[in-house]
């Protein structure tokens, strides 16, 4: 707990170590559950099964990502972040613990990662729950439309993913703002993102 300009701050990080592992642990039973119905009672296991295991294992990655961004600082105010009180992860060679902006910079590695597969797994899953839709109707004017939209969800997962890669040229200038070059306004591209996402 830290104090900054006459606040009180609480530390977020049990929060950013136990919602995911919750939420990770009931999309692999579910998923689970799923491919036992799936292969043994209904004796198919279809395309969208498999876009299914694809958002599992994205999940799971993505969960690892958001614990080691946890250990790098996440859910602590920046106050509270002491390189010289780093854990032994952080100590590297004779200099002693990493400097802060080495820390930041780590951060903001995996935190670069973490936003391309968050956006892998949800299009996986919208892609996965409307080839499941198509199996529902057999009207041919609604198996159209859900072809419309899953082309229109996967171009935009793909700009989403590569968007996210490619929000900074070069790339290191994500996490690394004195490296010249130039990146597209982050909140923006986000905002747009969750826009989009919730249309989807």
């Amino acid at each position: 707990m830290s104090t900054a300009d006459g606040q009180l701050y609480d530390s977020r990080q049990k929060t950013c170590f136990i919602i995911p592992a919750i939420v990770t642990i009931i999309a692999i039973l579910t998923y689970a559950a799923r491919v036992f119905t799936r292969i043994k009672i209904v004796k198919i296991f279809g395309p969208e099964d498999w876009l299914c295991l694809v958002a599992v294992c994205a999940s799971i990655v993505l969960t690892a990502l958001v614990f080691a961004e946890t250990y790098y600082g996440m859910g602590l105010h920046v106050a509270d972040i002491n390189p010289a009180t780093a854990s032994t992860m952080y100590r590297v060679g004779i200099s002693g613990a990493l400097r802060e902006e080495e820390i930041l910079t780590r951060r903001l590695q995996l935190f670069w990662v973490s936003v391309w597969i968050y956006n892998i797994a949800l299009t996986t899953t919208k892609v996965s729950l409307l080839i499941q839709y198509m199996r529902l109707f057999a009207v041919s004017t609604a198996r159209i439309v859900c072809w419309i939209v899953i082309t229109a969800t996967v171009v935009f997962g793909l700009f989403s993913v590569f968007g996210n890669i490619f929000l900074c040229t070069p790339v290191e200038r994500w996490w690394d703002k004195s490296i010249p070059g130039h990146c597209l306004d982050e909140a923006s591209v986000w905002l747009s993102n969750s826009g989009e996402y919730m249309i989807m």
